[in-house]
């Protein structure tokens, strides 16, 4: 008995404890979840992490104006295209989420650019938002200014690398990150939008998203200490 409880001790203190992390909660919501502005634009958040890690997908907050395909992109600070996605499933309104192919990993202390393609506009948009950073460590939106520009976008028929801003206007826009780079998880479904409103700093059209966390699915360190557990047990077997 004491082998074979020491064999789960080893196991249980293995096993990894990583999670995924996002700029902004799901309950959080935007002053004005749908702009009046109809053109297709492109929006997007500039963002840095404290660690290195994977970005796994891009979510949204979508308000019923936001209508169409829309389509997920990671870019790095100069505009080269990371990843991209087209959000399948999606809701009516509220959070909308997409997982890449693949984890794209990120350096730590780098900017890097989250953004969605919105062919019918109709955009969340809270003016004034990004005058100062908006933290949820590891994950900092940065200061509009600060790195660059932030609140950005891009107006035309498809995707591009938003450069534009109004106002440190945040779109709303976010990011899926793993503290460590892991297969993705399946992405989650769509979180409905919610009776009432909160977590917004202001409100404007061309002018946030929050820290849901979520646990990462099992990896190789969870199959070592399996192992290392079996064997603890087999030696304990002979001995008896």
């Amino acid at each position: 008995m004491g082998t074979l409880t020491l064999a789960l001790f080893l196991a249980a203190a293995a096993a990894p404890q990583s999670s995924t992390v996002t700029l902004w909660p799901d309950s959080a919501t935007p002053g004005t979840p749908s702009a009046s502005d109809t053109a297709s634009v492109e929006v997007g958040v500039r963002f840095t992490s404290d660690v290195d890690g994977a970005v796994i997908g891009i979510r949204f907050y979508k308000g019923s104006g936001n209508t169409g395909t829309h389509v997920g992109n990671l870019w790095d600070a100069s505009g080269t295209n990371l990843a991209t996605v087209t959000f399948t499933g999606e809701t009516a309104s509220g959070w909308q989420h997409m997982n890449f192919a693949n984890p794209v990993p990120i350096t730590a202390n780098t900017a890097y650019v989250a953004s969605v393609f919105c062919p019918a506009g109709g955009y969340a948009a809270d003016q004034m938002y990004f005058a100062a950073s908006h933290d949820n460590p590891p994950l900092h939106a940065l200061q509009d200014g600060a790195q660059g520009a932030n609140g950005i976008y891009a107006y035309g028929g498809s995707s591009a690398f938003p450069t534009g801003t109004y106002h440190s206007t945040n779109y709303w826009v976010d990011v899926i990150f793993s503290p460590s780079p892991s297969s993705p998880p399946s992405t989650p479904p769509p979180t409905p939008a919610p009776g009432s409103s909160g977590g917004s700093k202001g409100k404007g059209e061309m002018g946030n998203c929050g820290g849901a966390v979520a646990d990462a699915p099992p990896t190789g360190g969870l199959l070592a200490a399996a192992a290392l557990a079996a064997a603890l047990l087999a030696v304990g077997a002979r001995r008896r």
